[in-house]
């Protein structure tokens, strides 16, 4: 293998995510999946690897890739101690590290967009919502409803600008045009369906065929609507 090929494999094995038993790690630092899942990120958009299994070496790691100082429960878990049963986050609870996440950190593309704002939007609203009837908590819960009602309307409105959504006006509009000689046929088969049974046309067998026209059309339409 060329030098120039070993380099771009050495560069390329830096953001393949090891395999990795967070339940223990949380235990050694006495911090949420989620959290150090973004330790585990942060290192690979640097080139520098987190090295959480090996807690000694995250104190000099998180000097060079952190603004903030050091957490004490990874300066314990360097010295070797595990992190207390109490200390460990509630997974259940909103969890608010402005802290220890830079907000120079890099943004994966992912992570962008309104929907994207709109889906942690939602997963906050759905935290909040389990506090809401306790003392002090209900505001901040209807102020993220709110501000999920005005992301949802915003992302509508992009959608209809990029046209990825179109007025219910014009939908109805295309599909009206759509059906309208598909209907206009199947009315026509009336003569053509007494003709092949062998019975006589008359306006009272007529009006009963277009009753169940009508009747199919209108499932149509309120199907394609609902």
């Amino acid at each position: 293998m060329s030098r120039k090929s070993s380099e771009e494999k050495s560069q390329a094995d830096l953001f393949l995510a090891p395999a990795r038993d967070w339940d223990e790690l949380e235990r050694v630092y006495g911090k949420s999946a989620r959290t150090l899942k973004r330790y585990d990120q942060t290192g690979r958009q640097v080139g520098d690897p987190c090295p959480l299994e090996e807690p000694e070496k995250m104190p000099d790691w998180w000097q060079k890739h952190m603004k903030q100082q050091v957490p004490a429960v990874i300066l314990a878990a360097a010295k070797g101690k595990a992190a207390p049963a109490a200390a460990v986050e509630v997974k259940s609870e909103p969890v608010n590290e402005p802290d220890e996440t830079p907000m120079d950190e890099p943004v994966g593309e992912d992570e962008m967009g309104l929907e994207r704002t709109l889906e942690r939007l939602a997963r906050v609203e759905v935290q909040l919502s389990r506090k809401a009837t306790k003392s002090g908590q209900t505001k901040a819960w209807l102020d993220t409803v709110s501000r999920m009602s005005t992301v949802a309307e915003k992302l509508r409105i992009e959608a209809v600008r990029v046209g990825k959504l179109l007025p219910r006006d014009q939908v109805e509009e295309a599909i009206h045009s759509f059906h309208g000689p598909v209907e206009r046929e199947i009315r026509l088969l009336y003569r053509e369906m007494c003709s092949v049974l062998g019975l006589p046309p008359s306006p009272e067998r007529e009006a009963k065929w277009n009753e169940a026209v009508d009747a199919v059309f209108r499932k149509f339409s309120e199907e394609v609507l609902r």
